[in-house]
């Protein structure tokens, strides 16, 4: 009986509400909320940009990375990308001497989407290509000599006037490729034979001009062909 009597008082010694020492309460948790809501549905843009560098990412999964903003040159590196998931994406380049397939983070700052890419400063969307010197000059021109069409595939088409028949010193009309250069437009026609033609850009009146041995150029309002 007395046994049973001291375990009973024991029992109560320890008992909660009987402790004398102070119990710690524990810390709250913290909501951290995530860099990028995965449940928030986005579209990834075709064209970002840092500034030096220029990336396209095209709907059929090929992409292409430019030296500066200039879209209609030559890019420096061609490739493949897909997305990893709804917070990263790769780049494989067709040419792997110089780069291994890059994983690129897909941030969000503030309400901007931006690309983290190895070796790249941070990228940012745009919602088009920056505007160069080729897109004012894409389109239809017509002077004194004739027409010539410039197409946004860097290919040309140059119809002299029925009336000026060729010369030794004047061609026919042709087709080939063209490019900017500095303050100029360089016509290759495909003919390997035929030189290339040099029309220097001017402007007149706020209106961009192209100047040639045959007479001047000037771009023909679209609404107008």
């Amino acid at each position: 009986m007395r046994c049973a009597m001291v375990l009973m008082l024991t029992l109560l010694a320890v008992a909660p509400g009987c402790s004398t020492e102070t119990k710690e309460e524990p810390e709250p948790l913290v909501s951290v909320p995530l860099e990028f809501d995965p449940t928030e549905p986005y579209a990834l843009s075709v064209w970002w940009t840092n500034g030096d560098e220029l990336l396209y990412l095209g709907a059929d999964g090929s992409y292409a990375l430019y030296e500066g903003a200039n879209r209609y040159r030559a890019p420096a590196e061609r490739g493949r990308w897909w997305r990893q998931s709804y917070a990263a994406l790769w780049l494989e380049p067709y040419a792997r001497l110089r780069r291994e397939t890059t994983r690129a983070a897909i941030r969000k700052i503030g309400n901007e989407l931006a690309l983290d890419i190895a070796l790249l400063e941070r990228m940012t969307a745009l919602d088009r290509p920056p505007e160069v010197l080729e897109d004012r000059l894409i389109g239809d021109w017509r002077g004194a000599a004739g027409r010539l069409r410039l197409d946004a595939d860097l290919r040309y088409v140059y119809s002299p006037r029925p009336e000026r028949s060729p010369t030794p010193a004047r061609l026919a009309g042709h087709e080939g490729a063209w490019r900017v250069s500095g303050n100029a437009v360089w016509l290759q026609p495909d003919s390997p034979t035929a030189k290339p033609l040099v029309m220097t850009v001017g402007e007149s009146n706020e209106t961009l001009v192209l100047e040639s041995a045959e007479g001047a150029f000037q771009r023909t309002p679209a609404e107008t062909e």
